[in-house]
Order: structure tokens, then sequence, then C-alpha cells
């Protein structure tokens, strides 16, 4: 378990990245996060040597968590 600690900073931090960039394309925040989700997961998979069910687990959560921050933001943004 202590190694979805990267995964609970890093996800949040794409899905922030990415809404920052595509923003004017307007993407739709579930777009960015299920990108960030198939990303992390094309990673743990192809790329990453230590493959770990927890860490899809992890960031299946930190995205389900991520949306309703990106909500919070988009408002305050628009105020």
């Amino acid at each position: 378990m202590a190694d979805t600690i990267g995964n609970i900073v890093a996800v949040p931090a794409a899905a922030f990245f990415f809404y920052a960039m595509h923003k004017s394309v307007r993407y739709t925040k579930l777009a960015i996060l299920v990108q960030v989700f198939l990303i992390w997961c094309f990673y743990e998979f192809a790329i990453s040597q230590t493959f770990d069910w927890w860490d899809i687990l992890a960031t299946m959560i930190m995205c389900f968590v991520t949306y309703p921050i990106l909500q919070v933001l988009e408002k305050r943004v628009a105020e």
C-alpha cells in the first residue's frame, strides 16, 4: 500500500495539468480524468516493472476524488 503514494499525488497533478492545457479545447473534466486513468494504466501494464493492482485501485479512487475538486476550482475561476 505504501507504493500507492505516487498515484495519490500524480493523478491529481496530471489531471490539473491536462485540464489547464485542454481548457481552450473544451474537453470535459470526465474525459480528462478518463484519459489520465488510461494513461496511468498503460504505464502500469506496459512500462512499469512493478505492476500492482493497488496502484490501479489508487488511480481509480484518485480520479473519483479529483473530479469534485476540478468542479470547485472551475466554479471559483468562473466567479
